[in-house]
């Protein structure tokens, strides 16, 4: 029975897969088909809708694959009305079963296309962001429910942990989308004080901490713009900006508290998102036809209401690296006329499933003139108009290109050289003729989808440029392990632009030879039950063995599971600048943890993996060459609680298990032929003074021992008891206990607390959470 149940989630399993396979293909129109027990599904989504609850749970078979026990809601804001028929909807297809997912997808997002006669608003708006930054992908899809069809709806990819660590390489980092739908002067990403719950009413956080983030970003904008790179992407919010006003996307926050993603990257940094396009080319009618054929490109830039323009903008160079980006799409989609051709295609995808649209929100008619005609009537409105695609973006086309911020010449890029055959710790020159510049400097960075770093180039005669004088800029760069990416930038008194014309989002590389040494999968555990990480989680583990008699750094190497095939930008990039902790040292040990939670540190990938089949790859810096790696099947008995596969002895071809039901034990960062290097035991807690007394600091301590007699560091992570975050004091040991005093508190605090014990070789253990409430006589723990 055991095998048949087996066979049958695996039959499910690549079922979905292929389901999956090019989702948000564009040319696909998929199929979703919902099933309700209940008749009337349409008034309980309502009443849902109208009550701010949970979903409806149905079953959904898409593409032709079953899904049970999805949940289902209406979306959107203007786009739902209880008396409409065509809502947008919101499908959670793991809502009661963990882990069901299409492919990478967990929740599918159809919206409706409302104010979008054209029905290419949305894919195309899309398409385009998506040559300039992070942005969604989008199709469209048949709906039915209970094989009834409600009509076509463009499927729009939902921003969520997968989409983070496929743009961002990250996972589990702050995420916040828009959580208002105002339209009163609501100052746009303004500091609200230092309470998380200020900014509820604005915000809806989507990961599980991150309001201090939130706020200092906020905080920073507002008081210290100078210093806003250090917090936000600065680029991508350009970008962003200067999409929304080419495009007159005025349902967006140049205009109004509404439809974005905040994410943060790894390195701490907010990135601002695109969401909901549907009113993109002129949809939000806040202004006539010809008022938003020439919308002002720098409109709202000196609005404190718009902080997001006004204290970015109000820096020089931003504000030339803004209109540098307006150029570039305006040139690369606009002014050659991609768009309109585009657009005909969309429509071609689109005809058939809108002509059979039973609940189409405009006319057949509007749709076939929409995409390059005004439209007016809609729901109804004689008033309401909405112009055509190419009608507005033609005429705005030509007036921004003859507006006074687009005025005078723009720098070109004649030539580049750069060092060749780079090996780490090589000084890299650079080199570029460059035409119509004053200035000019390079951005460059090891670390995939990692900050990168501005460097001033010369023209002096002093830096490998040649001649001063001679419009040839050099600097020469020190790198380390990773391949380089980089690119530059240039300006003059008027304008500026980048080259590549697309960066930061697109870049030049150059392969740095990786020093690897041989270092090799040494042993592996896909189902841990008893070997905690150091934050005192039973996550898979891979142990990597260094046999060479030098140390080596495994930063900027790539590790992955069986999802190798999908490419590189499915692997996850050990990141730079952790030396201490990424480098193994001569004949020693490393563990890696696939669990993914890439926010607890370097040594976490973003994969999880199977016990009964899957595989491990280590893949050298250059994103090519394979360094080691491991595939096991069914038959290689892994799939059992506490077992692990290694070589034996380390470094040998030969692999044997370790573990449960074997004659020799597991060993993370140990020998394969000896016993493992066990964790720190935590225990006897306490606080003093007891009870916890107003005004009075408090001392909690532990005894923390070690069986392999290793060196121990400790520390204390505290939070109150509304906050997400824990903070961190350093224990210090007196008298065989470790300890740590809490500030003085005040009356009815409640302070939570973890100690956190590491070894000597970074094995590591976390303790439960315990409170203390001041004034209160706690139980003794």
């Amino acid at each position: 029975m055991r095998k048949c149940l087996s066979l049958l989630l695996v039959f499910l399993t690549l079922s979905a897969a292929l389901a999956a396979q090019d989702f948000y293909d564009i040319d696909t129109v998929n199929e979703i088909r919902l099933y309700f027990a209940q008749d009337n599904w349409r008034q309980i989504l309502k009443n849902l809708y109208a009550q701010g609850k949970e979903r409806l749970v149905g079953n959904a078979v898409i593409n032709g694959v079953p899904f049970d026990s999805v949940g289902v809601r209406f979306k959107g804001n203007s786009s739902y009305s209880p008396n409409r028929i065509k809502n947008p909807f919101n499908i959670k297809l793991d809502h009661i079963i963990p882990g069901q997912l299409l492919g990478p997808y967990g929740t599918l997002k159809l919206a409706n296309g409302y104010f979008d006669p054209s029905f290419v608003r949305e894919t195309l708006s899309y398409e385009i962001a998506r040559k300039y930054m992070p942005a969604c992908r989008a199709n469209y899809a048949n709906l039915y429910v209970n094989d009834a069809l409600i009509g076509v709806y463009t499927s729009v990819q939902d921003v969520d942990a997968y989409f983070m660590n496929e743009h961002f390489h990250t996972a589990g980092q702050p995420r916040f989308k828009s959580n208002t739908n105002t339209m009163s002067a609501v100052t746009v990403w303004g500091y609200l004080g230092e309470n998380p719950t200020s900014y509820q009413n604005y915000y809806a956080l989507k990961s599980n901490t991150g309001w201090d983030t939130l706020i200092n970003f906020t905080y920073t904008l507002q008081h210290n713009p100078a210093d806003i790179a250090e917090v936000m992407n600065v680029d991508q919010n350009l970008w962003m900006c200067a999409f929304d006003n080419l495009l007159v996307n005025l349902d967006s926050p140049i205009n109004m508290f509404h439809n974005f993603y905040l994410f943060s990257d790894r390195d701490g940094r907010i990135n601002p998102l695109l969401w909901d396009l549907n009113m993109s080319f002129g949809g939000f009618m806040s202004t006539s036809v010809s008022q938003s054929q020439q919308l002002n490109p720098l409109r709202n830039s000196t609005s404190n209401t718009f902080l997001l323009l006004k204290n970015v903008l109000s820096n020089p160079r931003y504000k030339k690296m803004y209109i540098a980006h307006m150029r570039t799409m305006i040139e690369e989609n606009f002014a050659n006329g991609w768009y309109a051709t585009r657009g005909a295609q969309l429509q071609a995808i689109c005809q058939p499933h809108v002509q059979a649209d039973p609940n189409y929100l405009y006319s057949y008619t509007h749709f076939e003139n929409n995409l390059n005609n005004q439209v007016s009537g809609v729901f109804g409105f004689p008033g309401v108009v909405v112009p055509g695609i190419t009608q507005l973006m033609n005429a705005r086309s030509t007036f921004l290109l003859g507006h006074s911020a687009f005025a005078g010449a723009v720098p070109t890029l004649i030539s580049q050289e750069h060092s060749q055959d780079i090996q780490p710790g090589d000084t890299v020159q650079f080199t570029a003729f460059i035409g119509d510049a004053d200035y000019v400097q390079l951005g460059i960075r090891q670390i995939s989808k990692g900050t990168f770093a501005y460097h001033e180039m010369y023209d002096d005669g002093l830096h490998g440029d040649g001649a001063a004088g001679d419009g040839v800029y050099g600097v020469g760069i020190p790198v380390s392990t990773g391949d380089i990416e980089y690119f530059f930038w240039a300006e003059n008194s008027a304008q500026g632009m980048f080259f590549p014309p697309r960066a930061e989002y697109e870049f030049f590389t150059i392969p740095v030879a990786s020093t690897t040494g041989e270092i090799v999968i040494n042993e592996i555990m896909a189902k841990n039950a008893s070997f905690p990480d150091p934050f005192g989680e039973a996550d898979d583990w891979v142990e990597l063995y260094n046999p060479n008699s030098y140390p080596v750094d495994i930063a900027g190497m790539y590790m992955t599971d069986n999802h190798y095939a999908n490419g590189i930008d499915a692997w996850t990039q050990i990141p730079h600048g952790y030396p201490d902790i990424t480098t193994i040292p001569p004949h020693g040990y490393l563990i890696v943890w696939f669990d993914e939670d890439m926010d607890q540190g370097p040594l976490h990938i973003n994969d999880k993996l199977g016990g009964g089949a899957d595989s491990v790859y280590l893949i050298s810096s250059d994103g090519a060459t394979i360094i080691d790696s491991f595939t096991w099947t069914a038959e290689t008995d892994l799939d059992v609680n506490d077992r692990s596969i290694g070589r034996y002895p380390d470094g040998s071809t030969n692999w044997r298990l370790f573990g449960v039901g074997q004659d020799q034990p597991c060993t993370p960062g140990a020998s394969n032929g000896g016993e493992g290097n066990m964790p720190p035991v935590i225990s006897e807690i306490e606080y003093s003074p007891y009870p916890a007394l107003p005004g009075s600091p408090v001392t909690v301590s532990a005894v923390i021992s070690d069986a392999d007699a290793d060196p121990i560091t400790a520390q204390l992570l505290y939070k109150y008891y509304a906050d997400t975050d824990y903070s961190t004091l350093p224990m210090g040991l007196s008298a065989g206990r470790f300890s740590a005093q809490l500030p003085a508190l005040n009356d009815g605090d409640q302070i939570n607390f973890r100690i956190r014990a590491h070894d000597g070789v970074n094995n590591g253990v976390i303790s439960p959470e315990y409170n203390i409430l001041i004034g209160f006589e706690a139980p003794l723990l």
